[in-house]
């Protein structure tokens, strides 16, 4: 169920460092003995504890274990959602950590849902220090950690050239990140920007990818977006 292209509206399942792409006409069952293995030594989780699945262009949450509660935390946001089990969700956020205990041991997954699969419905009473808006666009955590890489060397040094941007593959190598992963990431916050009112980050292929990363670390550090003290958010 990995894949080095998913398609736009993939589901993106993190765990442990790798990816499990699940496709809208497939799902992916978690836990000890599912799909996706979480911890085959435990006997307390559940052997299918929960299932990702897409229903009419939504993506869906199952919890199908008995006794073990799931929180997503947004990573945008100080949101969070509680799923009981039996209870069966919609994912609400684009970027978010799935959480559960199992008799003192800790799990998370990763969970990147397709901005084209979410609507335009951004609470901006939601309050958190790890909000970051342009209009009314919050970015996410892995989205903020992309601009912050590309424009690194122009925080660290004012000075230098509008050109001096890493190559990407010294990027997502920065950041521990697969290169799909990188261009995905791009891709999202590009995307975001651009409905807000960000021109110049529509990039296709060549020079003109080039310029939008470019332009991307231009804009995020004359408006503020990201500063010097955002380094710290890089590994």
């Amino acid at each position: 169920m990995t894949a080095s292209e998913p398609a736009s509206n993939a589901l993106i399942v993190e765990f442990i460092g790798t990816e499990h792409v699940v496709e809208v006409d497939s799902d992916l069952t978690f836990g000890r003995s599912a799909e996706l293995v979480i911890d085959e030594s435990n006997p307390y989780l559940h052997r299918r504890l929960g299932r990702f699945y897409n229903s009419d262009g939504v993506w869906m949450l199952h919890n199908t274990g008995s006794t073990i509660t799931l929180t997503m935390a947004d990573t945008a946001t100080a949101s969070r959602l509680v799923v009981v089990p039996g209870a069966r969700v919609a994912i609400p956020f684009e970027d978010c950590r799935l959480r559960f205990d199992v008799q003192g041991a800790n799990y998370e997954l990763d969970i990147d849902v397709p901005f084209t699969a979410l609507e335009s419905t951004a609470n901006d009473t939601v309050s958190g220090t790890a909000t970051v808006r342009v209009g009314n666009v919050p970015l996410t955590e892995s989205q903020k950690q992309c601009i912050v890489a590309l424009a690194e060397k122009r925080l660290i040094n004012p000075a230098a050239a509008i050109n001096a941007v890493p190559p990407n593959k010294d990027v997502y190598t920065r950041l521990g990140w697969t290169q799909t992963k990188f261009n995905r990431k791009l891709d999202n916050v590009c995307e975001k920007l651009s409905k807000s009112g960000v021109q110049g980050l529509q990039g296709g292929q060549g020079s003109q990818a080039s310029r939008r990363r470019e332009r991307l670390v231009d804009h995020a550090i004359s408006t503020g977006l990201v500063s010097i003290s955002d380094l710290d958010i890089l590994p």
